[in-house]
C-alpha cells in the first residue's frame, strides 16, 4: 500500500522570550494507529550546546528524530516523526518541549497513512543537505535509489522574511506532482521564521534520480533544504527454502515455500542459492492459519495451511513490465516448526502443500522489484521416504509446471509450482473488523444445556474461532409452512464447519467444548445471530439485555460488584453525558473489587472498550478486558482527580462473550464516578453514542446431529451440523393427560376408580391402611350392579347401578335398594381437615352415596333405611334434588344442605357432575364442577378428634315410587386435609377434559406443563372441546390442531419462542400496515428482489366445507355456489375441535368466502441484500406472520398486494461472500379489518371488512 496524504494537523508559532514549548491540538477524527506523524520545527533560538528540542504527545507515542541542523547561524531546524502505535484523539496534543530565549518559532504537523508498522526507515540523501542562496533555489536530487512505497518530503527553512513568495517545483516525473503542504510562520518581527514543504510519493519503480525539488522563493535567502525519505508498509519476510543446490532439471522439487513476500535480489542469483528471496513488497498482512500435525514429519496425508486467505495487489505498471501484473499481498506463514523436515533444523517452519503460481514477469531476469508469488492453493502431502533427509526431499505433492533451475535465471517464462487440488477461499476468520456493507454474523451454541432451555448468556461458545480452527463456511436456514392452510414444520438449519482439531467431535474429551461443564451431544441449544450495522455502541438493550444503559439514566446497566464491600449508587450531581452516572465505592483498593459486566463481542475481531471515569481525591481507576482465555487486557490509567477521563483498551476478542471490570486503587475511600460506557468495534474509540448494532437472531434451535466427515484425503474434520427448532421437540413429546394422575398429585388418602371390569372394586390405600373389601348387594326386583356400564368423559370405565320398581310399585319398599359398598377396612377423618369427592351422573330416581361410620349393630346387607349408614358423610335425593350432610357417629348431626349452584339445579339431568366436600377448622365447604354451593359454613356443632368412615357406598332406590333409577359413579377419592379451591378447580377441570377452554389458555397449559421453555401466545377466540383424547398423542400434534380450528399459527420464532398467533393476530396493530414493500422503484423505499415466481394457485380453492366437531359427525355440508360454479365441487374435510354448532357454522362460512376464489400468491420472492445494503435492517427483522406489500412491474402490468411472510430460507456463503434470502408468501384477504374497539380500526364501514 502506498502512502496517501490524510491532512495537516496544523501550524502554530510564536516570538515570546519566555516561550518554553509549543503545541498542535489534535483536531476532529484523531489519528489512528499506524498512521504516520512528521513534525516541522525551526527557531533561531539557539545557544552552543543547547539541548534539541523534545516532542511528545498526550498517548505517549515514541517521536524520532530524522533531520537536524543546529548552529548559531542556522539556528534549529529539526524534523521529527512518530508512526503512532496509540492512537490520538481529538483535543490530544502533540507538543515541542525546549529552552526559552530571544527567537521566534514556528511549527506544523502533517498526517500520512500507508507507513510501515514496523522495519519503517527514515532516510536522508548524504548530499541532499544545502543552504540556498540565489533565486531560484537548487534543486535537490537523492543520490540513491528510492525503494518500493516510499514518501519523499521536502522541507525548506526559509530565515526573514517569512511571508515571501513561494513557487511550488512543478516537476512531475516519476509518477506523481511535488504537493504544497501548509506552511508555519512565527509571528511578524525582526527575526521571524517560516518552515515550507512538499511531498510527493513516486510512483512504484521509480529512480532517485528523477525525484528532484526546485521550489522557488521570491528572494535570495539563505534557506536551508533537505529531502527526508520514508518507507511505506513492507513485510519483508525471508523465503525459507529447503536446500536448492540439487534443484537443477528435476520439474518435481520443491520450491521456496513458506514465507511471506519481500523485496527481490537481482535473478542472477536465482539459479540455485538458498538465500533466493521471492517477490515484493506486501502492504496488507494476511495470516495463514495453519492446522498443528503431530505426524506432519512424514505421514503421507499431512495437511496444513487450512484457511488462506491472499490479498491481490495493485496493478503495478513498473513492477515488471507489464501493466497487468499483479502480486499476492501480505502473506505470513504461521507453520509448526519440524526440526528434521529435511535434514537440518533451519529447515523450518516450513509451509507444506502450497504452490505458488506466478505471471509471466519479462523484466524478471534483473529488475530489483520484479514481483512473483502470485497466488496459493492447498493439496495433500505426498509420501515420501527421503524427507526424514534427504536436500532435496519433496514437500508438494504432484508439484508441476516448475521450470528446470538453470533457466530460472532470467527466463520470462519461469514459473514457481502448479496447481493444488484444494483451491482455499478467503476466511472468514480474517479480518479486524467487521464488513461495513453487511452485518456480522455469528452463529454459535450452548453446550451445557439442552431443550426447553435455550443459550445461555454467559455459556455461549462461537463455532467460529481461530482458537479452536473452527469456521462455518455455509449456513442454511429454512422456516415456515407451505403457504397458509398447512402446518409450520419444525425450522431446520444446517452448517457447513471445518474442524481440523476435531473440537466439534462429541467423542473427543480433550476438546474444549467437551470440559468444564460442557459437553458435545444431541440437542444442545444453538442459535445464529446478525449484529447490524456494525457500528456504534453495543452496550445496548438488543446485544446486553432489557437493562442495559451505556449512560446511567435508568440504572447500573447490569454492571454488578466484582467482590464484597463494593457499592453502587446513582449520582445526579456528576455526569459527563446525560443527568446521571454511577458512583462506585471499594471498600477494598484495586482489581477484582470493582464493578464488571458480560459483554457480547465479535469473535477474533478488534474489539475497543471505552468508559469515561472521574477519580475523586487519591484515586486513580482503570478499565481491563478479561478475555474468554482467561487473558487480561489493560487500559490506560486515569490519575487526574475530579477531572473525566476516558479511557479504553483495545484487544481482539477471543470468544463470544467477555467480562468488562472497572476498578479503582488508592483513596480513602476509593471513589469515582462512570459514565459512557461504548464497545465497538476497532482499535480506537469514537464518539460516544447510546445507539448500536441491533442483534437480529435469524434462527434459534438444538444441534441435533454431529456428522463425522473429512475431506482431503481424510486428514481434515467436516461438520455438516444440523439443527432443529423447538417444533421438533414438541413433536417428540408425549401427553401424558389422566384423571388419576392428577389426584395423586396431591397425595389422596383414599381412591376408588370404579373402573374395574368386574367386582369387588379396587379401594386404593396410598398412604397405607387396612384393605377395604368390597360387597354388592342387590334390590329384590330387576336390580344390576354394571361393571364398565358407562364411560367417564375421558373414555375410562365407570360403574352403573340400575333398581327397577315393583309393578304394580310399592312405595317406601325399603328392599329395591341396590347397594354397592365396602367393609372390613376404615379410614380416619378429622372433621377440621379432610376432603371427600367424586364425580356422578343420574338420570332420574334416587340416589344415596357416601362415606359411612358405621355404628354398633349396623350391617351391610340388612340396612334398615334406605338412607344408608346413620352417621357419615352422606349425599342423597330428597324431593327428587341432590342434598347432603354430615353426621358426628359421636353426637353432632348436621343439617340437610340442597347442592344447588347457578349452573346446576340439583335435579337428575343424566350428565356427569363433579363434587367435593372440604373440611376446615370446624367449617365445611361443598363444591359442584369446582362451583361453590357454600364456602366455610359453620357444622352447628363441635366435631370429633376423629371419626373412622368405614363404609364407602353407593345406593340407587325406587323407594319414592320412580319406576327405574339408574345412576353411575367415577372416580372417587378422601385427602387428610382441606383441598384448596385452586385444587378443587382443577381436579373438575381435569376431570371435564378442560371442556370449553379458550384454545390461547389450552396452549399455555400444555406448553406450561411439557415445555417449560420461553413462549409467546394470543388470547385466542375458539372455546374448544374436551381435551380426553390427547393422552398418548403428540403434542405438536394437538397444538396444530388447536392452530387449525383457531386458523391460527403456530411457530417457534427466530429467537427461539413457541409462538402462537390466534386467527386476530394477522389483523392486529402493527399488521395493518405493511413492515415492508418489495419492488423495482428504489428511489420511493422499495427493496429491490432478484427473482419473482407467482402462481394463481388453485390448490387453496373450495366450494364445499364438510366440517364436524367432537359430538357432531354429522353437520350439513355448506356450499358456495358461485365458486361451484367456476370450478366444481373441490371439498374441504375439517374437524374443528369447537363446542358447538355456531361456531362450526361460522367455521364454514369463513373457509367458503375466503378459498372460494383463486388468488395470485407468491411462489418465490429471491433476495440478496448484499447487493442493496439498505435492505439489511427489514430483511433481517421480518418473521413469519408479517405483512409485506410485493409490487411488480413488467412492462405496461403492474402487479401490487399485500401479503403475509409463510416461509423464510437463508442461503449463507462465507468463502463466496454471498447471501440470500426466499420468501414464499400468501395473499392478505381483508386487506383493512375491523377491529372492535381500535380507534382507527374500530369502525366498520367503507374501509373495514369483519373477519372470521
Amino acid at each position: 500500500m502506498s502512502f496517501a496524504f490524510v491532512k495537516s494537523l496544523g501550524t502554530n508559532g510564536s516570538s515570546s522570550t519566555v516561550t518554553t514549548g509549543l503545541s498542535i491540538t489534535v483536531p476532529a477524527g484523531g489519528v489512528p494507529a499506524g498512521d504516520l506523524l512528521v513534525l516541522r520545527f525551526a527557531s533561531f533560538n539557539y545557544r552552543a550546546g543547547s539541548t534539541p528540542p523534545t516532542v511528545t504527545d498526550s498517548r505517549g507515542n515514541t517521536w524520532q528524530q530524522d533531520f537536524a541542523r543546529t548552529s548559531s547561524s542556522d539556528g534549529m531546524n529539526i524534523v521529527y516523526s512518530a508512526v503512532i502505535a496509540t492512537a490520538l484523539l481529538a483535543g490530544d496534543l502533540i507538543s515541542v518541549g525546549f529552552t526559552a530565549n530571544n527567537a521566534n518559532y514556528a511549527l506544523a504537523v502533517d498526517q500520512f497513512s500507508g507507513a510501515a508498522p514496523s522495519g519503517w526507515r527514515w532516510m536522508v540523501d548524504p548530499t541532499g543537505t544545502k543552504a540556498v542562496t540565489t533565486t531560484p533555489t537548487n534543486s535537490l536530487a537523492p543520490t540513491s535509489p528510492y525503494p518500493t512505497y516510499t514518501l519523499v518530503l521536502g522541507v525548506l527553512f526559509v530565515p526573514l522574511p517569512s511571508t515571501d513568495a513561494y513557487t511550488e517545483d512543478g516537476n512531475q516525473a516519476g509518477g506523481d506532482s511535488w504537493h504544497t503542504l501548509p506552511g508555519a510562520f512565527s509571528p511578524a518581527g525582526s527575526t521571524t521564521q517560516a518552515v515550507r514543504a512538499s511531498y510527493k510519493i513516486p510512483a512504484l519503480g521509480s529512480t532517485g534520480a528523477l525525484q528532484s525539488w526546485s521550489p522557488t522563493l521570491g528572494t535570495a535567502k539563505t534557506a536551508l533544504e533537505t529531502l527526508v525519505i520514508y518507507q511505506g508498509r513492507l513485510v519483508p519476510v525471508t523465503v525459507a527454502d529447503v536446500a536448492e543446490a540439487a534443484r537443477t532439471g528435476n520439474p518435481r522439487e520443491a520450491t521456496a515455500i513458506g514465507v511471506s513476500l519481500a523485496t527481490d535480489v537481482p535473478a542472477a542469483s536465482r539459479a540455485g542459492a538458498p538465500e533466493s528471496k521471492l517477490a515484493g513488497t506486501a502492504p496488507e498482512p494476511i495470516t495463514l492459519l495453519d492446522v498443528p500435525f503431530a505426524s506432519q514429519a512424514g505421514a503421507p496425508e499431512d495437511m496444513v495451511a487450512i484457511d488462506v486467505p491472499l490479498g491481490i495487489d495493485v496493478p503495478a505498471a513498473a513492477r515488471s513490465g507489464a501493466p497487468a501484473d499483479e502480486v499476492a499481498i501480505g502473506v505470513t506463514v504461521d507453520d509448526v516448526p519440524f526440526p528434521g523436515r529435511a535434514g537440518s533444523p533451519v529447515d523450518g517452519p516450513v509451509l507444506i502443500g502450497v504452490t505458488v503460481h506466478d505471471t509471466v514477469c519479462p523484466a524478471r531476469s534483473g529488475a530489483p522489484g520484479a514481483a512473483l508469488a502470485i497466488g496459493v492453493t492447498l493439496f495433500t502431502d505426498r509420501p515420501t521416504g527421503a524427507r526424514g533427509g534427504a536436500p532435496a526431499a519433496a514437500i508438494g505433492n504432484t508439484v508441476t509446471n516448475d521450470a528446470p533451475a538453470a533457466s530460472r535465471a532470467g527466463a520470462p517464462t519461469s514459473t514457481l509450482g502448479g496447481a493444488g487440488l484444494f483451491p482455499v477461499a478467503p476466511s472468514s476468520l480474517t479480518g479486524d473488523i467487521p464488513n461495513p456493507n453487511r452485518p456480522l454474523l455469528i452463529p454459535y451454541a450452548d453446550f451445557t444445556v439442552g431443550p426447553p432451555k435455550t443459550v445461555g448468556f454467559e455459556t455461549r461458545s462461537s463455532l467460529n474461532s481461530q482458537a479452536r480452527r473452527t469456521v462455518a463456511r455455509k449456513i442454511s436456514i429454512q422456516r415456515g409452512r407451505q403457504y397458509e392452510l398447512d402446518q409450520v414444520q419444525a425450522g431446520t438449519a444446517t452448517f457447513e464447519i471445518t474442524d481440523p482439531l476435531e473440537n466439534l467431535n462429541p467423542v473427543n474429551t480433550a476438546s474444549p467444548l467437551n470440559q468444564g461443564g460442557r459437553q458435545i451431544k444431541p440437542y444442545r441449544a444453538m442459535r445464529v445471530t446478525a449484529l447490524w450495522p456494525n457500528t456504534g455502541n453495543m452496550i445496548n438493550k438488543s446485544l446486553i439485555g432489557d437493562a442495559a444503559d451505556a449512560s446511567f439514566e435508568t440504572g447500573f446497566g447490569k454492571f454488578v460488584p466484582s467482590g464484597a464491600g463494593t457499592t453502587q449508587a446513582t449520582s445526579t450531581t456528576q455526569f459527563w453525558t446525560g443527568t446521571r452516572s454511577m458512583q462506585v465505592t471499594q471498600t477494598t483498593a484495586g482489581r477484582g473489587f470493582g464493578v464488571n459486566l458480560p459483554i457480547v463481542v465479535g469473535p477474533d475481531l478488534l474489539m475497543v472498550m471505552s468508559a469515561y471515569v472521574k477519580p475523586t481525591s487519591g484515586t486513580t481507576v482503570q478499565l481491563r478486558i478479561i478475555d474468554a482465555a482467561g487473558i487480561e487486557h489493560n487500559s490506560n490509567v486515569a490519575t487526574a482527580q475530579d477531572t473525566w477521563t476516558r479511557v479504553f483498551v483495545s484487544w481482539r476478542a477471543v470468544d463470544m462473550v467477555e467480562k468488562v471490570e472497572i476498578f479503582g486503587s488508592g483513596g480513602a475511600p476509593t471513589r469515582y464516578y462512570v459514565d459512557a460506557v461504548q464497545l465497538e468495534f476497532g482499535l480506537n474509540p469514537t464518539l460516544f453514542t447510546t445507539e448500536g448494532p441491533e442483534a437480529y437472531r435469524l434462527y434459534s434451535g438444538y444441534i441435533e446431529r454431529y456428522p463425522l466427515h473429512y475431506d482431503m484425503h481424510g486428514t481434515r474434520g467436516i461438520r455438516p451440523l444440523t439443527a432443529v427448532d423447538a417444533l421438533a421437540i414438541l413433536s417428540r413429546t408425549e401427553i401424558a393427560e389422566s384423571y388419576q394422575a392428577t389426584i395423586s398429585a396431591d397425595g389422596p388418602n383414599l381412591i376408588a376408580p370404579l373402573n374395574d371390569a368386574s367386582g369387588p372394586q379396587r379401594i386404593q390405600r396410598p398412604t397405607g391402611g387396612a384393605p377395604m373389601a368390597g360387597y354388592t348387594q342387590l334390590g329384590s326386583n330387576s336390580a344390576s350392579v354394571n361393571w364398565g356400564g358407562d364411560s367417564f368423559l375421558d373414555g375410562t370405565p365407570a360403574l352403573s347401578i340400575t333398581q327397577q320398581n315393583t309393578t304394580p310399585p310399592v312405595k317406601a319398599d325399603i328392599k329395591q335398594v341396590t347397594y354397592v359398598g365396602t367393609r372390613g377396612g376404615s379410614i380416619s377423618m378429622n372433621p377440621r381437615a379432610f376432603t371427600y369427592e367424586g364425580w356422578f351422573r343420574f338420570l332420574d330416581g334416587c340416589i344415596y352415596f357416601g362415606l359411612g361410620s358405621m355404628k354398633r349393630g349396623e350391617r351391610t346387607d340388612t340396612v334398615d333405611t334406605v338412607y344408608g349408614p346413620q352417621y357419615g358423610i352422606t349425599m342423597f335425593t330428597t324431593g327428587g334434588r341432590l342434598g347432603a350432610r354430615f353426621n358426628d357417629p359421636n353426637g353432632g348431626e348436621g343439617p340437610l344442605w340442597i347442592v344447588e349452584t347457578p349452573n346446576y339445579s340439583a335435579f337428575p339431568d343424566d350428565d356427569w357432575h363433579y363434587f367435593a366436600i372440604v373440611f376446615s377448622n370446624g367449617n365445611w365447604s361443598l363444591y359442584i364442577d369446582a362451583v361453590p354451593c357454600w364456602t366455610n359454613s359453620p357444622l352447628g356443632f363441635t366435631p370429633s378428634a376423629s371419626v373412622q368412615l368405614d363404609n364407602m357406598f353407593f345406593d340407587v332406590t325406587t323407594v319414592n315410587g320412580d319406576p327405574v333409577s339408574t345412576a353411575s359413579f367415577a372416580n372417587f377419592a378422601t385427602y387428610p386435609y382441606a383441598l384448596s379451591a385452586a385444587q378443587v378447580t382443577t381436579h373438575y377441570q381435569r376431570g371435564s377434559g378442560y371442556n370449553d377452554e379458550r384454545c390461547g389458555d389450552r396452549v399455555g397449559r400444555l406448553l406450561t406443563k411439557y415445555w417449560a421453555g420461553p413462549w409467546k401466545l394470543a388470547f385466542g377466540r375458539m372455546r374448544l372441546a374436551a381435551d380426553t383424547d390427547y393422552t398418548r398423542r403428540m403434542l405438536l400434534d394437538v397444538l396444530q390442531e388447536i392452530q387449525e380450528s383457531e386458523r391460527g399459527l403456530l411457530y417457534a420464532d427466530q429467537g427461539g419462542l413457541v409462538v402462537f398467533d390466534d386467527r386476530d393476530s394477522r389483523y392486529r396493530g402493527e399488521q395493518q400496515i405493511p413492515a415492508v414493500v418489495f419492488g423495482e422503484d428504489t428511489a420511493a423505499g422499495e427493496i429491490p428482489y432478484e427473482d419473482y415466481e407467482g402462481d394463481v394457485d388453485p390448490t387453496y380453492v373450495f366450494s364445499q366445507a364438510n366440517l364436524t366437531r367432537p359430538g357432531n359427525n354429522e353437520f350439513p355440508p355448506m356450499v358456495n355456489a358461485a365458486a361451484k360454479a367456476d370450478y366444481g365441487q373441490r371439498i374441504l374435510s375439517h374437524n374443528v375441535q369447537a363446542t358447538n354448532d355456531f361456531d362450526l357454522s361460522q367455521a364454514g362460512t369463513f373457509y367458503l368466502a375466503r378459498y372460494g376464489r383463486a388468488k395470485l400468491r407468491v411462489e418465490k420472492l429471491a433476495l440478496n441484500p448484499v447487493a442493496y445494503p439498505a435492505a439489511w435492517g427489514p430483511l433481517l427483522s421480518l418473521e413469519l406472520g408479517r405483512r409485506v406489500t410485493i409490487r411488480r412491474r413488467s412492462g405496461q402490468l403492474v402487479m401490487s398486494g399485500d401479503y403475509y411472510v409463510e416461509q423464510i430460507n437463508h442461503a449463507i456463503d462465507a468463502d463466496a461472500g454471498t447471501w440470500r434470502i426466499e420468501l414464499q408468501c400468501s395473499p392478505v384477504f381483508v386487506p383493512s379489518a375491523w377491529v372492535l374497539g381500535d380507534p382507527q380500526y374500530g369502525v366498520l364501514g367503507s374501509t373495514t371488512t369483519p373477519i372470521y
